[in-house]
């Protein structure tokens, strides 16, 4: 080998490692995202497969077409793509892309399609179509990185250690490798506007000739033919041209090698354009695109300060958002905005440094302010396209600006370490990027569109609550587990069920848990499609046990009180078309299937301070501490009201009934009310230790009640038995288990 070769090979090792790394990350976002699950990859795809099918560029019908609202893109992705496929036999790409149609809906989840085995390795049909146009994406990126490195280097040629930490803040940056792992169209316009930049900072840098003014031509036009957006590049190639000739004070540089660069830009990308105009009127076929685009157009254009403030979010989809709406842990977020924080930091730094002692050559600065020139156009169109679109995840769109944001990033972060330690931010953004690139599909990614694991034979044992439910023969509840069983307001429960499919299954049935509280009120809901929206009954295989876990949030105003966990499927879109449901031993049991009681309890312990206080015990279970009597003088026909408060003393699986008596002077019961507490919202089995329970009773007496005065008893029993709870006080045993309250007078 030369030696020279070698010393280059060497020299540039650390990109050839970043590089390497990339092509690998890229490939593992490739394989565990599952198809279509990007954004517009359905479109994308179809854009290809139709060429590759042998059809001519396809049409724009305001109604849309099979191909999607990305056939208004211009076809240079699509061709390649078609161009690595042709081989491929893509007939199932149909039936492969199976819409959820639920994914918009509550609970549909935001998997785009039904996953099926039909995507899984060895890939085959569509399915290696797809990720043969991924990879082809792939290598696209891989493009980009090396521009990015060779821009830093033609910028920084002494300082390998900024072209290194740039390459990794973009071969790492997950977002971009989550884009270079599907299919994609900005993929290509990113490459070609990376290799556009490098091309215009070469001029600017070293001695011009015609032929370097072609090569810029043949990559602008080959960018226009990549995405519309690389319009944008025009004036940029223009500004740089104008640049040149002025410091050559030579209008004949600017326009020789403005007009020969316009002229091939044009032979290359100029056909497409005025395909559009004579087929649409417009070349960018602006107002057809529009039509088809309805669904995503706003009803009302944003205002420039409402998209500037809505742009705030792209940092986040700049850095991570993947799929349709999949976040990284907030607090990388975070401390890719310190980042972030720190490389502005860093710029403030390198401005006061040029102005006291020009500490970057001419050249240099001239060449990072078309860098941030570029960044700035990039990001001022991205502004204007989310005034008229409905956009969220469009931080990628940023990315034909992602050299340019990637130097500049390092740039900034470099300054905080003297120039001979630049290897230090280097390793660190380098190591700390490719952690997170490396982890993210397998922490996020993946877990959010995962089929549940098939249990196979479950051991009944190994179930806290067995109960083999049955719903309409088609779903079977084998069982149950629930946690917690006694929660507050505004916490939640989450329940494991664990589902058996009895029959195969030609609709999506819902799963609904509802939370009844107080009075049998709904407090907490969810309806969903099983496994958060994954997992349609229409993918279930006959025999199959799965572990379904969900969370169901208690409303804040939910009253203290016993709880019950219903659950229960009806058909998409029809709730009040319940399945109907049947116990193990075959029985009707209703249209749901009512889980272990749980305890809602109070926000925040209550305080009383009764009236008259006690102190009587309940066979050590619970003790009556005292109570309000409003009034000791009613009259015939009215109301008597009393409340009680009693505290418990121990756990108790018993719901005990309080008995509160009216008694005449021969103690005969003239007016009575005998309910569990809480007129049984709050039964005695959920109580806890020195809980105190406020309990009011009413008791409307009647008309002709003659006057006198008369006696209250309460006591508790076991309804089930009849038999009452001992009372006593002090240690003393009450007679007949019954504590007698103060007197009434009764009056006409």
């Amino acid at each position: 080998m030369d030696s020279s070769l070698r010393e280059q090979i060497m020299e540039h090792r650390w990109l050839a490692l970043i590089l390497a790394a990339f092509v690998t990350l890229a490939t593992v976002y490739n394989v565990t995202t599952p198809l279509f699950e990007a954004p517009d990859e359905g479109d994308h795809y179809r854009y290809v497969k139709h060429l590759a099918d042998g059809h001519s560029l396809p049409m724009l019908e305001p109604g849309g077409n099979w191909v999607g609202h990305e056939s208004w893109q211009p076809p240079l992705y699509y061709a390649l793509g078609a161009l690595t496929t042709l081989w491929i036999d893509t007939d199932n790409a149909r039936q492969l892309e199976w819409v959820n149609p639920h994914r918009d809906g509550g609970g549909g989840g935001m998997n785009v399609v039904y996953h099926t085995s039909a995507e899984s390795f060895p890939y085959r049909r569509a399915a290696l179509a797809m990720h043969t146009v991924r990879f082809l994406s792939t290598l696209m990126g891989a493009v980009t990185v090396v521009a990015t490195g060779l821009i830093a280097l033609e910028l920084f040629p002494d300082q390998k250690w900024i072209a290194i930490g740039a390459a990794a803040i973009n071969a790492f940056n997950p977002q971009f490798l989550f884009i270079s792992g599907v299919i994609n169209n900005d993929n290509l316009v990113t490459a070609l506007s990376s290799l556009v930049l490098l091309m215009l900072l070469r001029l600017l840098r070293r001695s011009v000739q015609m032929r370097d003014s072609m090569i810029l031509g043949l990559l602008l036009g080959l960018a226009f033919l990549a995405k519309v957006s690389a319009l944008a590049l025009l004036p940029l190639t223009l500004v740089v041209l104008a640049l040149l000739a002025y410091r050559q004070r030579s209008l004949r540089v600017f326009l020789s090698y403005g007009m020969s660069t316009i002229a091939v830009a044009f032979i290359v990308s100029g056909w497409w354009y005025l395909r559009n105009w004579v087929l649409y009127d417009h070349p960018l076929a602006w107002q057809t695109m529009l039509e088809m685009s309805a669904p995503l157009l706003r009803t009302q254009q944003r205002g420039l300060m409402d998209a500037l403030s809505y742009a705030q979010w792209l940092r986040r989809s700049f850095w991570a958002v993947f799929g349709y709406g999949i976040l990284m842990d907030p607090s990388l977020y975070e401390i890719l905005d310190f980042v972030s924080c720190i490389g502005l930091a860093g710029w403030a730094i390198l401005v006061v440094r040029q102005w006291k002692r020009r500490s970057l050559d001419r050249s240099t600065a001239l060449g990072l302010s078309v860098l941030l020139l570029w960044a700035m156009m990039v990001f001022a169109s991205l502004v204007r396209w989310m005034q008229i679109l409905e956009a969220s995840n469009q931080g990628r769109l940023l990315f034909p600006a992602i050299s340019s944001i990637s130097i500049l990033l390092f740039v900034g972060l470099a300054q905080l370490a003297p120039t001979r330690y630049t290897w230090l931010p280097a390793g660190v953004v380098s190591v700390g990027l490719f952690l997170l690139a490396a982890i993210s599909p397998f922490r996020f990614i993946i877990p959010a569109y995962d089929h549940p694991p098939a249990l196979g034979s479950i051991a009944m044992d190994s179930i806290d609550n067995p109960v083999h439910i049955n719903f309409d023969g088609k779903i079977e509840l084998v069982g149950y587990e629930l946690s917690p069983r006694a929660l507050k307001p505004g916490e939640s429960v989450r329940p494991a069920f664990y589902w058996k499919a009895l029959a195969k299954m030609y609709r999506s049935y819902a799963l609904f848990i509802h939370l009844l509280g107080r009075d049998g009120q709904v407090v907490g809901r969810l309806d969903t499609i099983p496994y958060g929206g994954r997992y349609s009954t229409l993918l279930w295989k006959p025999g199959e046990v799965f572990c379904d876990e969900y969370e169901v949030t208690i409303s804040q105003d939910a009253a203290p009180s016993r709880g019950t966990v219903i659950v229960g499927f009806y058909p998409w879109g029809e709730a009040s078309s319940r399945l109907p449901a049947y116990s193990a031993e075959g029985q009707p049991i209703g249209d749901h299937f009512s889980l272990v009681p749980i305890k809602i309890a109070p926000a925040k312990p209550p305080s009383y301070t009764p009236q008259y206080s006690l102190q009587v015990n309940f066979a050590g279970r619970i003790a009556l501490i005292g109570y309000d009597l409003p009034r000791e003088r009613i009259k015939a026909g009215e109301t008597l009201h009393l409340t009680l408060y009693s505290q418990g003393q121990a756990e108790m699986d018993e719901d005990y009934t309080v008995f509160v008596h009216l008694l005449d002077e021969e103690s005969q019961i003239v007016a009575q009310r005998d309910s569990q507490p809480q007129s049984g919202n709050y039964p005695t089995s959920i109580w806890d230790i020195d809980e105190v329970v406020k309990d009011e009773y009413e008791m409307a007496l009647n008309p002709d009640t003659p006057s006198g005065r008369y006696r209250l008893e309460v006591g508790l029993y076991l309804l089930t038995t009849g038999e009452r709870l001992p009372a006593s006080v002090r240690g003393k045993r009450l007679p007949e288990d019954r504590i007698l309250l103060r007197e009434v007078q009764v009056g006409k």
